[in-house]
């Protein structure tokens, strides 16, 4: 004789437990984790989640993070704005694209200067080359003797 399945009781979650997920799910907690601190499986989890909210899990857990990454900002921002330097600082870096000069690539003021001096040089000791060459060739001259 077969003994069927046992097939378990949907859980129920209390509304402590939703306020607990809903923070989770803010906070950014895989659904996976959430999952199993309640004891539920993935897929009882997409169901009660599914039931409560009456649309696709993925669109709650998306919206949710969102949620909780634009408390986090608006928390960083109110920091700033209560005084806290760093965070003005760091607010002004990462939202306002404001950053610190790059000291190691900084042109020097007369850069343009030295790169036509340089080329300058250069071109003098490729002159110098071409002239002892031609000095060479005079010497010997055009028939190969040397005069």
């Amino acid at each position: 004789m077969v003994t069927p399945k046992k097939i378990k009781p949907t859980p129920t979650l209390t509304d402590k437990d939703w306020e607990r997920i809903e923070l989770y799910l803010k906070a950014g907690s895989k659904p996976w984790k959430i999952a199993s601190i309640f004891n539920l499986s993935n897929s009882q989890f997409k169901t009660l989640l599914e039931n409560k909210y009456g649309d696709t899990w993925e669109s709650y857990i998306e919206s949710f993070d969102a949620q909780g990454i634009s408390l986090i900002e608006a928390k960083q921002f109110q920091k700033a704005m209560d005084g806290n330097i760093t965070m003005l600082i760091w607010l002004g870096k990462v939202r306002c694209g404001q950053k610190e000069p790059d000291n190691n690539v900084t042109i020097p003021p007369a850069q343009e200067q030295i790169d036509k001096d340089h080329i300058i040089m250069q071109l003098q000791h490729e002159n110098r080359g071409l002239l002892e060459k031609l000095g060479e060739q005079k010497l010997i001259g055009l028939d190969g003797n040397q005069s």
